[in-house]
């Protein structure tokens, strides 16, 4: 942890002795690091993390990488059913929706064409910004 490195952390969790991690991948490795940072620096000085501390960080890591997954499964499925101009796709998808709240569907339908038509026509940046539950940002 001294040493800030994914790596070194890697293969400190992956140590057989722990019984740690085995769903944790080497791309993870950033975020859990800021996640072990970040409890550090909310300890008291001079206190040590705990094998307790350690796997609720892992339990943390691996929510906020599953949180990011879903919205990058649900944005794919979204934005693919708005590029083959599928509507049924998109309004499935639009159900499927966490937090989900009744909207006329052929109205969503039409405003994210819109959406799409006007992000295509304003960046050429691929990467959508997203919010997690936790306030953290991430790029789908």
């Amino acid at each position: 942890m001294r040493d800030r490195s994914p790596t070194a952390l890697m293969q400190c969790l992956q140590d057989p002795t722990l019984h740690l991690v085995d769903n944790v991948s080497s791309d993870d490795m950033p975020l859990v690091l800021n996640l072990f940072q970040n409890r550090l620096h909310e300890q008291a000085e001079g206190v040590e993390l705990w094998l307790e501390d350690v796997k609720a960080v892992i339990r943390e890591s691996l929510s906020l990488i599953d949180e990011a997954q879903s919205a990058c499964r649900w944005l794919s499925e979204i934005n693919n059913g708005l590029q083959h101009k599928n509507r049924h796709k998109v309004v499935d998808a639009l159900c499927n929706m966490p937090g989900y709240q009744v909207l006329e569907p052929s109205q969503c339908y039409l405003h994210l064409l819109s959406l799409k038509a006007k992000k295509t026509a304003q960046s050429k940046c691929t990467w959508v910004s997203h919010t997690l539950e936790s306030g953290r940002n991430v790029f789908l």
